[in-house]
């Protein structure tokens, strides 16, 4: 019998799939960016990062949230509070802060 996969499995496929479609360097840097703002100790936001290493080249701002949940699993962070956005093209959505665990 077939089974169907649940909406966190499937939301964990499509950043999976998001996440490997990402320009490899821009990925890299990325990762290596929350690794110096994580060893600071002052809370960031995925725009923060976004600030020093820009926009994926191939435009897709999905893959700045998938990369974002690999950081947090990979740098152990823990959400911390949210705050609003500032670029214009985000409209003041919310976004998470993180910071190092522990």
């Amino acid at each position: 019998m077939k089974t169907t996969s649940t909406g966190q499995e499937l939301k964990e496929q499509w950043m999976a799939q998001v996440e490997a479609n990402a320009n490899s360097w821009w990925r890299t840097l990325f990762l290596m960016q929350c690794a110096v703002h994580k060893n600071t100790g002052i809370p960031f936001t995925s725009e923060d990062i976004i600030r020093w290493i820009g926009e994926p080249p191939s435009g897709s701002v999905n893959a700045i949230g998938s990369v974002m949940n690999k950081a947090v699993r990979l740098f152990r962070l823990e959400r911390c509070g949210y705050v609003r956005a500032k670029h214009p093209k985000a409209h003041a959505r919310m976004l998470a802060q993180w910071k190092r665990k522990g």
